[in-house]
């Protein structure tokens, strides 16, 4: 607090209440919001000596005892009659406790439903999750077993073909026919190949790994014979249907093997 604050203060309006009490000493300032008891007091030692303003204070206290006193005579009647007009307090509570309850209970019920019908609803889609997973097995296993069975076909056709063309030295004709069925062979190893990388976990495609290796194998070999007589030949269209089957299968080495030695340069006679 301010000199200023306190000197102005100290010139205020005396309480009725009040009166009495030193000039120098204003009740009014105690309730100021900014009042602080330390810079009061410093202030005040400056007019009084201290032992003063502490016997002044102290008989301040008392008077204010005095007067809560007084009122609390005054309204004694109203303090004393209030136990006696709360009548039924337990039963009131109990009334009012009643529909908190019920609330309660309702909430907890619905919460409950609400969650049992989040694990229901989880458990569905675990089933349902589970369910995709086993029909995306079954698929490829069937896929994978599809084009097994269509690639020994395949292979079956390029036995029937190559025994109605004979052993002699092929037509350019013939060779590219021959060529292109070796090309449509590797189109199905290939896919046949990707099915059973993904599914090598599975055993039922586990077993079908023999027969997929012979059926590269046997591929691999007619390649690279269909690849030298066309070479030979120089038949470029049945060279080019090679190394696309090569490439199909992913078997560079086979490719580089049967062009090695021969020019990169195949004219068409």
């Amino acid at each position: 607090m301010k000199a200023g604050q306190m000197a102005g203060s100290a010139n205020g309006v005396v309480l009725e209440e009040n009166k009495g009490l030193p000039s120098w000493l204003k009740p009014s300032v105690f309730l100021q919001a900014d009042f602080q008891a330390d810079e009061y007091v410093s202030y005040l030692r400056r007019f009084v000596p201290l032992e003063t303003l502490s016997s002044e204070l102290q008989r301040y206290v008392t008077v204010l005892k005095g007067k809560l006193v007084e009122v609390i005579n005054e309204d004694y009647n109203d303090f004393v009659s209030l136990s006696t007009k709360l009548v039924n307090v337990d039963g009131a509570v109990k009334q009012m406790r009643t529909p908190f309850v019920m609330l309660k209970e309702r909430l907890l019920a619905a919460q409950k439903a609400v969650q049992a019908e989040l694990t229901a609803l989880d458990q569905g889609l675990q089933r349902r999750q589970q369910a995709a997973k086993v029909k995306a097995l079954l698929e490829l296993m069937q896929d994978t077993a599809h084009v097994m069975s269509k690639v020994e076909k395949l292979l079956v056709e390029v036995d029937a073909l190559e025994a109605q063309q004979g052993d002699a030295t092929l037509t350019a004709e013939a060779l590219d026919s021959r060529t292109r069925l070796y090309e449509r062979v590797a189109g199905e190893v290939s896919r046949l190949k990707y099915f059973l990388a993904k599914g090598q976990h599975l055993p039922s495609l586990q077993q079908l790994q023999p027969r997929a290796d012979s059926a590269v194998a046997r591929l691999s070999l007619l390649l690279r014979q269909a690849l030298d007589a066309a070479l030979r030949g120089g038949h470029q269209p049945a060279v080019l249907h090679c190394l696309q089957a090569f490439a199909a299968v992913g078997d560079a080495a086979g490719a580089e093997q049967g062009m090695w030695g021969w020019s990169p340069c195949i004219c068409v006679p």
